[in-house]
């Protein structure tokens, strides 16, 4: 019974569901004295005279009732309750932080009057013990509600018969108790250091089973060790008894929230806002993504590698494990990829943290961290062509050594093998199966795949100050695909230039696109290109002016053809050309003289057009669009 309680309060705090009413016995670890301990203190404090006026066995309030009347005043016992909750240093609060470190719980309402919550939470708590308070209350904070005041403000402070009295007949006008009515409505409470034997706490079960009646949701009660009589009392208020002492409950809540926040947050049982401030403390950050509409977790981003240390409890098949020796051990420096159908069982954690239970997974990646990572700058000696701030990691592994140039699509690996003092293996592999990023970019990727296929000297230099040389034997199939990307991609940075604009999409490179920014580039650099057609070519049309032919040199004939204006769509720009212009100069004529205006006939073959674009025409262009015959002196 008490496993499943537990385990059904656990859920309820999981699911930001419960408020914590926290006694005095929450702060005995501290050194701070409980209710009874108390009265002895004050007991014993008495001259003899005044001890025979007052009763150590009467119950607490009444007790303090007595203690009151015998000195005079309240001021008295406002003094021994400062010297012994506020300036009494705590020996520990190790469990008030542990509870300040719980997202979860948004409200605590507490009877002490000691200081602890409010150490251990620090600036991530609103203290509320009057109702003047209530119209500052930060939202963005937790509540910590003093329901028997605060030292800070002795009016405040209800201890004695007369206090609780009064504090019952404000409870109607008084505004924090509407407020915390409606925590423990709308959520399950957890009594948490409190003693049965204790008459006032039969009082505060009374109390909310009179203001609640049948609102209430389920009531846990956590102490230790009570008797079956206790228990049997608790079921009567309705409330689910846990045999844990405080501490260790804390300790219990805290390993099941780690055990169940990674797959609390995917089922969406937890904010966001949660699980990062659960995480902070323990140096981990979160990485989200967003899959079929909500968010889940990537990966986490270890702060303190050397605290956070990676746990992984692992059972494999016989098939995978040597595999994996070798990643553990050093001996392999590849990530490798492991299938559910490979893994019997597995638990892995980071830290505390339960990132990985069971085997409701599709695949279990482990990526080695790099043994150095930094951006350098890579100069090739022969050509003097230097590329600065490019991304390297490198993985040492039992002699091997392999270097890795990450960039957004793209990633070059240069492998050294069996490294001795006397030879070593040098070879690289070059992946872009994720298409391509920016012009600028890639022209970076391809210069320096270019310079490292051709097979030149390189030196790599660090920004410490260190360098290394060295030289990868070239590979002619790697050394054309760069060549021919890297005037591509020089060509599209030209074409950017010109037209004042950044692709933000590269296209897949066809011959066709290829040949259209070859085209471009030429138009820009030279003002026209040449089409060349390979068969004959007739293009027919009237002079308005009858000609002389025989007395007309063929090198003065200039025959132009002028299209409406066009645009042309490259990697998701469109980009206006304007009129494209066809002129063919030197052509062939041939002149028919048979009928009413002279009709020409241009014949070459092979022939050379050239193609050039103009923004607007002249007034004998438009006269004569689309063809223009231009004869020369």
């Amino acid at each position: 019974m008490n496993s499943a309680h537990l385990s059904a309060l656990f859920n309820k705090i999981r699911n930001e569901d419960v408020t914590f009413w926290v006694g005095a016995g929450f702060s005995l670890y501290a050194g701070y004295k409980s209710g009874i301990a108390l009265k002895e203190y004050l007991f014993d404090n008495l001259s003899k005279e005044e001890q025979l006026y007052i009763n150590l066995n009467l119950e607490f309030t009444q007790f303090m009732e007595k203690y009151i009347e015998l000195k005079g005043s309240k001021n008295s016992l406002i003094e021994s309750l400062k010297t012994l909750y506020l300036e009494q240093s705590p020996k520990s609060i190790v469990y008030h932080k542990k509870l300040a470190n719980v997202p979860h719980v948004k409200d605590i309402i507490t009877t002490n009057y000691d200081r602890l919550f409010e150490l251990a939470y620090v600036d991530k708590l609103e203290v509320i013990y009057k109702q003047e308070q209530i119209p500052l209350i930060n939202k963005n904070k937790k509540r910590l509600f003093k329901i028997h005041g605060d030292l800070a403000d002795p009016l405040s402070i209800i201890i004695s018969e007369t206090d609780y009295k009064r504090a019952a007949s404000e409870q109607r006008t008084n505004l924090i108790w509407p407020i915390i009515q409606e925590s423990i409505i709308t959520k399950s409470i957890v009594f948490i250091g409190y003693n049965l034997e204790d008459s006032d706490i039969n009082k505060l079960f009374n109390n909310i089973r009179k203001q609640l009646k049948n609102l209430k949701k389920e009531q846990f009660f956590i102490a230790p060790n009570i008797s079956t009589s206790k228990i049997k009392n608790l079921k009567e208020y309705g409330i689910k008894y846990i045999n844990l002492k405080g501490e260790d409950f804390i300790d219990e809540l805290i390993k099941n929230i780690n055990h169940n926040l990674i797959s609390d947050y995917d089922k969406e049982r937890i904010s966001e806002k949660t699980l990062k401030d659960y995480l902070q403390p323990h140096q981990l950050e979160p990485s989200l993504i967003v899959e079929n509409n909500k968010y889940r977790i990537s990966g986490l981003k270890n702060k303190n590698p050397q605290a956070n240390l990676l746990n992984v409890k692992l059972d494999l098949n016989e098939m995978v494990s040597n595999k994996f020796n070798d990643f553990i051990h050093g001996k392999s420096s590849n990530n490798i990829r492991i299938s559910n159908k490979d893994v019997k069982d597995i638990q892995a954690f980071i830290g505390d943290i339960r990132i990985i239970d069971g085997t409701d997974f599709s695949f279990l990646e482990l990526k080695i961290h790099p043994n150095f990572e930094s951006k350098v700058a890579f100069l090739f000696l022969e050509t003097d062509t230097e590329l600065e701030d490019i991304p390297l990691k490198v993985y040492y592994s039992e002699n091997n050594v392999k270097c890795m140039i990450e960039f957004s699509k793209s990633k070059l690996t240069i492998f050294l093998s069996n490294i001795r003092p006397d030879s070593s293996y040098i070879n690289f592999k070059f992946d872009n199966s994720d298409g391509y990023s920016t012009t600028r970019e890639e022209l970076r990727i391809y210069t320096l795949l270019y310079n490292i296929s051709k097979g030149q000297r390189f030196k790599a230099i660090f920004p410490e100050g260190q360098s290394f040389e060295g030289v990868i034997s070239g590979n002619k199939k790697v050394f054309d695909e760069a060549n021919y990307l890297k005037d591509y991609f020089t060509k599209l940075k030209i074409i950017e230039n010109n037209f004042g604009f950044r692709f933000e999409f590269i296209d897949a490179i066809s011959e066709s696109t290829y040949n259209l920014v070859n085209n471009l580039v030429k138009v820009i650099e030279d003002g026209y290109f040449v089409y060349t057609i390979d068969k004959e070519l007739t293009l027919e049309f009237k002079t308005k002016t009858k000609f002389n032919w025989n007395q007309i040199s063929i090198k003065t004939i200039k025959i132009t053809f002028t299209s409406e204006p066009i645009s042309i769509n490259l990697n998701n720009k469109k980009i206006e050309l304007g009129y494209k212009i066809y002129t063919i100069t030197n052509p062939v004529v041939v002149h028919d003289n048979q009928t009413k205006y002279d009709r020409v006939k241009v014949k070459n073959f092979p022939i050379g057009i050239h193609v050039s674009f103009k923004s607007s025409l002249n007034e004998i262009e438009k006269a004569n669009r689309p063809f223009l015959l231009t004869i020369e002196d």
